[in-house]
């Protein structure tokens, strides 16, 4: 099983790396400055003139799915704009971060699921990755989400708050001092509310006032109970499709104006990048579709490995940069170019947090050249180097695993723990966790046998 861990398919690491299949890190949405702060009464009459979002299904920009809840529906209604769909605003000021919405919903429902579940009530939640370094869908420090229940009585659970912080994910009732205002109409409701600016500066330090010209991660979500068998409806998500916050949005903070509609602003260098990309693997596809590689199949892999590595250090830093040394390390673990690996890895910086970037081309080297401990020690080396944590955490988590196969348990245990207590990267601390909850098992169950085979 532990052995496992360091075999990854040689096709779905290359194209699992070079191609992004999320939602719209590239939409940029504008929120403008407000030049009188909203009264959080529900009545919409003063947004009147902003720049709204549209949220309707099928809508190339909007995710998500709806129930179908049978008769109560209503016949043709279920999965159409009259089931759900929204209009929503977003505004700020130096104390607050405004949302408005005017939310059509054929069947109202905040009274499904249980007290700390949301989703199963009707309502609007803004996603927030303050930071915006998109670092996975588990939360850390940075990301919230704000959830407003459409309920007009206002029960403290309607304003709902999910958050990161050095222990994880955490939920609770949202800051007090949080706004919320819903009324009912006859096809829907209208709700407002407003986010402190300065819980999120609590948690963000670096998100300060002036606050002109700052870039957020968000996503839109519209959770759509109806009253049906199953708590859960259906939703509609704009912005991004799940909690991984790599995919997610922008939201561009303005002064006073006029917000221009959202679009998609990607540079001419990054189109070009991503044209570049596409057409080198449909010529090197072949390659993976035999069982075993011809030697100008591999040399074309090593030269394009060489082309991706030099395109990152001309670029670096910037996300180009990190794709590029993504690409460059796949090529070359899929072709067990590990002499090429070595040299590369030397031009790195270790203060250079994209180690994570590399960690699977040099397993993956390794690996398919039979050299899996002379791997090992290259990256036990690395671990000691390497300064940012995330990096770090990315080699820890296979040698950690590697000990374990080895039956090493208490220092695969202690590797496992620090990945974990630093807290750096999402997915690395969630792989953390799975093993150290399958130790734990394996030690009660049987201690002497806490090592799988």
């Amino acid at each position: 099983m532990w052995r496992c861990f360091l075999e990854a398919g040689s096709l779905a690491l290359v194209l699992g790396t070079a191609q992004v299949a999320l939602a719209h890190p590239d939409l940029v949405v504008e929120a403008v400055r407000t030049q009188a702060a909203p009264r959080v009464d529900g009545d919409l009459g003063e947004w009147e003139g902003f720049r709204w979002i549209e949220l309707t299904p099928g809508d190339s920009l909007v995710a998500g799915r709806l129930g179908d809840d049978g008769a109560g529906e209503g016949q043709g209604v279920a999965g159409t704009p009259a089931d759900l769909s929204a209009r929503v605003v977003l505004a700020w000021d130096d104390q607050w971060l405004y949302l408005a919405a005017r939310v059509r919903d054929n069947a109202h429902d905040v009274d499904s699921g249980d007290r700390d579940a949301w989703f199963c009530r009707d309502g609007v939640a803004l996603f927030l990755d303050v930071p915006r370094d998109g670092d996975g869908p588990t939360w850390f420090v940075g990301d919230h989400a704000f959830v407003f229940t459409a309920d007009p009585a206002l029960p403290p659970e309607g304003r709902w708050w999910r958050h990161g912080d050095q222990r994880g994910r955490q939920e609770s009732l949202a800051p007090p001092q949080t706004r919320l205002a819903v009324k009912l109409e006859e096809t829907g409701y209208t709700l407002e509310a407003a986010i402190p600016m300065a819980v999120l500066s609590l948690f963000t330090p670096a998100f300060h006032a002036p606050f002109v010209g700052r870039t957020l991660g968000f996503m839109l979500l519209v959770t759509d109970a109806d009253g049906g068998p199953h708590p859960f409806g259906g939703q509609l998500s704009y912005g991004g499709e799940n909690d991984n916050d790599f995919g997610w949005a922008q939201l561009r903070l303005l002064p006073e104006g006029e917000a221009a509609p959202p679009q998609l602003q990607i540079s001419a260098e990054e189109q070009a990048f991503d044209a570049k990309m596409k057409n080198d693997q449909r010529q090197i596809l072949p390659a993976y579709l035999s069982k075993q590689q011809a030697d100008s199949q591999v040399a074309q892999q090593r030269d394009l490995a060489a082309e991706y590595f030099q395109i990152y250090l001309e670029k670096r830093p910037s996300r180009l940069a990190t794709r590029a040394l993504s690409m460059a390390f796949t090529l070359w673990g899929n072709t067990r170019s590990t002499a090429q690996i070595r040299e590369a890895i030397n031009r790195i910086p270790p203060e250079e947090d994209v180690w994570d970037q590399v960690v699977p081309g040099v397993r993956q080297a390794f690996y398919l050249d039979g050299r899996i401990e002379e791997g090992l020690a290259l990256m036990s080396d690395l671990e000691l180097r390497v300064a940012p944590l995330k990096s770090r955490s990315a080699l820890l988590l296979v040698l950690a695993a590697n000990w374990l196969g080895q039956g090493e348990i208490e220092k695969a245990y202690e590797g496992f723990t620090r990945i974990v207590g630093w807290s750096a990267s999402a997915w690395h601390v969630e792989e953390a966790r799975r093993y150290l909850e399958q130790i734990n098992r394996q030690y009660t169950q049987n201690p002497a046998e806490a090592a799988p085979e």
